[in-house]
């Protein structure tokens, strides 16, 4: 049993190894195979709209990369109310 779980391993270690050593270039829809490759930067488009950063998701939204009043991502923010769009002065966490 040692024996095969060794040889699966080794197998899709060298696997593994083999497929990263191949660059393909996907563009509408066809391929190209980059031979050498020294390295890879991606230049993504402008993410900040107003002064506020955002992510696509590609769901036809765009996503604050932080809660609305925070000036960290980890930070909560502001609290709203249902439909409110001034924060709360003070929050109980009551009703």
């Amino acid at each position: 049993m040692k024996k095969i779980i060794l040889s699966m391993l080794t197998a899709i270690m060298a696997s593994t190894g083999m497929a990263q050593s191949d660059v393909w270039i996907w563009k509408e829809g066809s391929a190209t195979k980059i031979e050498s490759v020294d390295s890879i930067t991606f230049k993504a488009p402008p993410t900040v709209i107003n002064g506020h950063e955002y992510v696509d998701l590609g769901l036809s939204v765009k996503w604050a990369t932080m809660n609305v009043g925070a000036t960290k991502p980890e930070d909560y923010g502001d609290y709203f109310a249902w439909g409110e769009t001034t924060a709360k002065e003070d929050y109980s966490g009551g009703i």
